[in-house]
């Protein structure tokens, strides 16, 4: 079990990772690889799909990566690998999730674009 905690002036998250069933805490982002890179109060983590086709994010189990961020759902949202492209699709969250300033149910990232689920921004 990997636990990231990360301190921000008042306010803390933590970030957590079973690397025997979740995905890959990747350092090195440079390679060409599908990945997720997740920014929570000023720290960015970068998980591998690996030979997964999608991942999901919430603030609990059974979400694949686990953000400890109240305003997340149990499991808020998943990202699924398509081609050179990831699709997000809202999993029914309370606040929601917003791409490009739009309340979405289904969007398509490309390279360089990014969600934001709660306090966090996850691009690919």
């Amino acid at each position: 079990m990997l636990m990231v905690q990360v301190h921000r002036h008042h306010s803390t998250a933590t970030l957590t990772i079973d690397a025997t069933e979740r995905p890959a805490l990747v350092s090195d982002a440079t390679s060409e690889r599908a990945l997720l890179v997740v920014t929570t109060n000023g720290a960015c983590h970068a998980f591998e799909f690996g030979a997964r086709t999608s991942l999901t994010i919430g603030r609990a189990e059974p979400a694949d990566i686990l953000l400890a961020d109240p305003s997340l759902s149990r499991v808020h949202a998943c990202f699924r690998r398509e081609d050179r492209a990831v699709r997000v699709v809202d999993l029914g969250s309370r606040n929601g999730t917003w791409v490009a300033g739009e309340r979405i149910d289904e969007a398509l990232l490309s390279v360089g674009s990014s969600a934001v689920l709660g306090q966090s921004r996850i691009s690919m």
